[in-house]
């Protein structure tokens, strides 16, 4: 299999917000883990957003997110706002709502024109230390 495309990065946000000039207002990004304080834990939103580059001419992309509490959440067989080989450009992704009822691994699967791959795991956990316990007892109070 080929590689159809470049993939510059991936985002995990709680929200992305566009202004009218076109800047993208990007709140709560996630490194490699969300953290809660306890299970269940409910999201509003979860959001992802991919800029990539195509290598070669596509039509259409398929994104899932894989997590052993949620259903299946996937975005089959979409037609790509970009298409032409060499195209730069971003895809975003808004799932609504989210709970998670435990530790786990989510995957996210991306491809073009049928083919998937995995291009990012993401932990959904709780604090591991007392360091991670102290950062989320501030942000629950709002004392940073």
């Amino acid at each position: 299999m080929s590689k159809k495309y470049l993939l510059h990065s991936l985002l995990v946000c709680d929200d992305i917000r566009m202004e009218a000039n076109g800047k993208a207002i990007i709140i709560g990004v996630y490194d490699e883990a969300i953290i809660f304080q306890s299970f269940p834990a409910a999201m509003p939103k979860l959001m992802l957003r991919l800029s990539l580059t195509l290598l070669e001419a596509a039509s259409t992309f398929t994104l899932d997110f894989v997590s052993a509490d949620l259903p299946n959440l996937s975005f089959p067989d979409e037609a790509l706002p970009f298409k032409g080989k060499g195209t730069r450009g971003n895809l975003l992704f808004e799932f609504t709502p989210i709970v998670f009822r435990r530790d786990q691994e989510c995957k996210v699967m991306f491809g073009l024109d049928g083919e998937k791959e995995l291009v990012a795991r993401l932990d959904v956990r709780l604090p591991r230390n007392d360091d991670e316990r102290q950062v989320m007892d501030r942000a629950t109070s709002g004392h940073f």
